[in-house]
């Protein structure tokens, strides 16, 4: 009897062993399958947003809306204060008015340059400006001009006949006297925007 079953079992001994061993090879490339492929968690996400995609999802980068016509308030420095308000550092002083529509123009209508106190210094402006796509203005206040004071802003007008993306209206400041120089800018804010023909939003 114990001749017997010795015998069974090196019978199917070779066998079981390799159904083990097949089994095991099926797991390792299970798992190694499975690692190779990065979770949901894992992936990096678009931070781009694609055409046709949910309206309702969120967006990493939100575009302005399309607009008719803004008046957009610009801080502007002719001078500024080091030490003590008796000495002060007096500055050129650049418009910049930038048509960033790839295919309309817009209409500049109005640039008017304001002192500290509120009062309108000048206007730059005797008709109407057609920016054409892509195209930019630039309006100076020299360094030596000091009637806008510290306080100084323009305040800029345009339309467009349709729908355009939003213009960049930003000053920029510059002094080059001091052994150092001094440059930085000042960007515009929206105070009023058209949104249609006959509708405008404050």
């Amino acid at each position: 009897m114990k001749r017997s079953i010795a015998k069974v079992n090196r019978v199917a001994g070779p066998s079981a062993r390799a159904r083990v061993l097949v089994a095991t090879l099926l797991l390792m490339l299970g798992v190694g399958a499975c690692s190779s492929e990065p979770s949901a968690e894992s992936r990096p996400s678009s931070s781009i947003a694609t055409e046709g995609a949910d309206p309702g999802s969120e967006a990493t980068h939100d575009l302005p809306a399309p607009v008719l016509g803004q008046t957009v308030y610009v801080p502007v420095y002719s001078h500024i204060y080091f030490h003590d308000e008796k000495r002060a550092i007096n500055l050129t002083a650049t418009l910049s008015v930038r048509n960033t529509d790839r295919q309309r123009p817009i209409a500049v209508t109005s640039v008017q340059y304001y002192g500290s106190n509120g009062d309108l210094v000048r206007r730059y402006l005797e008709r109407d400006l057609v920016l054409a796509p892509m195209a930019s203005r630039e309006f100076v206040v020299e360094e030596d001009d000091t009637s806008g004071g510290a306080g100084a802003s323009f305040l800029v007008e345009w339309h467009a006949d349709s729908e355009v993306s939003e213009p960049v209206i930003e000053s920029v400041m510059i002094s080059a006297t001091s052994a150092q120089g001094i440059s930085f800018v000042s960007p515009g804010r929206v105070v009023q925007r058209y949104l249609a023909a006959d509708q405008a939003t404050e």
